[in-house]
């Protein structure tokens, strides 16, 4: 009995009179009729259960519980109009190509989804919890890990290029140490022309990269060539990191070895940021931020457990 007041309570104010009818709802025991047999709207709804499963079923009740736990919160009161305006724009941006009947089922099923993110982007920054933890987690995200954001380039003489050139040169299979021996040789010989004054956008040519390659052939992307877009100390493991960190700006790198092959390394740019100073911003950014995946699966497991929802 709880359970079944739980969806009455819920379904009246999820859905409201603002969505479009549907012909199903005018009344009548039937869905149509194949030859002389009608078909009963039980068995339709029948059908679609089994279709649909347990899927639909848990959005079903998720979306309930985001309606009820927002009407507790005062929380996007406009949903529901907020939603069906975006379900009417995202219809109009496809253009009048939809049978009537067509247009209605799209209308309500925009309107749902819509619905759906209205009230789940409203509802996470209540169930939040600050931690020092999770701002920190932000503020490596914004503004570099440990603060330190750097704009980097680089030359690669990768291990699979130098196997490949291996290759057509002996006409052969080349053996491991052969293809180690030479690729240490390319980046040393390219590791002197720099010491030589050879500018680091001269070498660029012989970077292994295939990105690098492709910019330098448009004139238009070629000051980007060489760039690690997003550069967040990661790539190319922790032995390029701790060059990078331990590189001053224009200073270009010995060579450092990583599991593609060997980089010669220039920082461009460094902005250190202390966590002190934006902490306010990070904890603005953690509660506005919308919830992924994973939030969204705590969160609907949190409202079950408070509404008490079970499934069967």
């Amino acid at each position: 009995m709880q359970h079944k007041a739980l969806v009455i309570l819920l379904f009246l104010p999820f859905l409201g009179r603002s969505l479009p009818e549907h012909p199903l709802e005018k009344g009548g025991g039937t869905i149509g009729s194949l030859g002389a047999v009608s078909e009963p709207l039980a068995s339709y709804k029948s059908y679609l259960l089994a279709k649909f499963g347990r899927a639909e079923q848990e959005a079903f009740f998720f979306d309930l519980c985001l309606a009820r736990a927002c009407r507790e919160r005062n929380l996007a009161p406009k949903a529901l109009e907020e939603a069906r305006a975006q379900a009417e724009k995202e219809i109009e941006s496809r253009g009048d190509r939809f049978p009537a009947k067509v247009r209605q089922d799209l209308l309500t099923r925009f309107t749902l989804l819509y619905l759906h993110g209205i009230r789940l982007r409203a509802l996470a920054p209540t169930l939040r919890k600050v931690t020092e933890e999770k701002l920190r987690r932000v503020f490596d995200q914004v503004y570099g890990v440990d603060g330190l954001r750097v704009r980097v380039r680089h030359i690669l003489v990768s291990f699979v290029g130098t196997k490949e050139l291996l290759r057509k040169k002996l006409g052969r299979e080349p053996a491991e140490k052969e293809v180690l021996e030479a690729a240490k040789k390319r980046i040393d010989a390219l590791a002197t022309k720099l010491r030589q004054g050879e500018p680091f956008a001269k070498l660029l040519p012989y970077s292994d990269d295939p990105t690098t390659r492709t910019l330098l052939e448009d004139s238009r992307f070629r000051d980007q060539a060489g760039l690690i877009p997003g550069y967040n100390f990661q790539r190319f493991g922790t032995g390029f990191a701790e060059a990078v960190r331990g590189l001053p700006v224009n200073r270009v790198s010995p060579p450092v070895r990583s599991s593609h092959g060997w980089h010669l390394i220039q920082v461009l740019e460094k902005t250190r940021t202390r966590f002190e100073d934006v902490r306010d911003d990070c904890e603005r950014r953690f509660l506005s931020a919308p919830p992924d995946g994973f939030e969204e699966r705590e969160i609907q497991k949190r409202l079950f457990a408070k509404y008490q929802v079970e499934l069967r």
